[in-house]
């Protein structure tokens, strides 16, 4: 049997939910919706494309949005599926209320529920994006360097002095570094450092602590990017999966990039270091 389509899995994950007392968090709907579809350990591990997320759990993610787009589930509670009062009283139609949920259910006899659901337009797709931001970066974003600097503290810094001002790469340069009139200009050691720089930047700064050492300073960009794309690329593979249109997909993700403040954007197979 194929693996069910989000549209396949709305009922049974709104009566999974319901039997678990009204909530469930995210990682108990995927293993207990797979075990009601009698999936294999192999068909669960089964990865996007990309190979950067797990497809069972994408499709049960859309459908989780789906029964949000109705009112079915409450997502105003992060990390935690609750059902609403709707999502009750739809249940009660469906006769399945009272009715408990196993894994040893015939699933073929729980059709999709019929209310369809257009495409939303970019603009009308806050909560999309706010749902695909809740899968991929559920505590929130990391920030660089912090967050991308180990042991710290046996770390020696130097200080580059900045204008205050926006800044960005000098055109046809890898290393010079400049204000957005041109009165202000840096010349790094290497474009590492410049990366280095203008990750860490945000408007106002006067200095900035970079890594003496060039491998240290390395090591910490290559960590960021890498961090960026998987998150890029996963939230595309979601857009993708739900719009089958290259590119909104690539315009959603841009604005989740904007959200998280990635300052490596990577958009699917494009790259914009900025």
């Amino acid at each position: 049997m194929p693996m069910p389509s989000e549209h396949e899995m709305q009922v049974p994950l709104l009566h999974l939910i319901n039997s678990e007392g009204g909530s469930v968090s995210p990682s108990t709907a995927y293993i207990k919706l797979a075990a009601y579809y009698a999936l294999t350990e192999e068909e669960c591990n089964e990865l996007q494309p990309s190979g950067t997320s797990k497809k069972f759990n994408s499709r049960v993610a859309w459908a989780r949005y789906f029964l949000c787009s109705k009112g079915f589930l409450d997502r105003s509670v992060h990390g935690l599926w609750k059902i609403t009062a709707l999502g009750k009283s739809h249940l009660g139609q469906l006769g399945l209320l009272d009715r408990q949920f196993s894994v040893s259910e015939n699933f073929e006899k729980m059709k999709p529920l019929t209310q369809s659901i257009a495409s939303p337009r970019i603009s009308e797709n806050d909560e999309l994006i706010d749902l695909v931001l809740d899968e991929i970066a559920p505590n929130g974003p990391q920030h660089f360097p912090d967050d991308f600097l180990n042991n710290a503290e046996n770390i020696d810094f130097c200080t580059v002095e900045m204008p205050g001002t926006e800044i960005c790469m000098a055109p046809l340069s890898q290393t010079t570094l400049t204000s957005k009139k041109g009165y202000f200009k840096y010349k790094a050691r290497n474009p590492t450092e410049a990366k280095y720089i203008i990750y860490s930047y945000t408007m106002g700064t006067k200095s900035i602590k970079i890594p003496v050492d060039n491998f240290t300073t390395f090591k910490v960009i290559k960590s960021y990017e890498q961090y960026c794309r998987s998150l890029c690329m996963r939230a595309f593979e979601y857009f993708i999966d739900f719009t089958h249109d290259e590119e909104k997909a690539e315009q959603l993700t841009q604005e989740v990039q904007r959200r998280l403040d990635l300052r490596a954007q990577f958009v699917n197979a494009g790259v914009n270091v900025g």
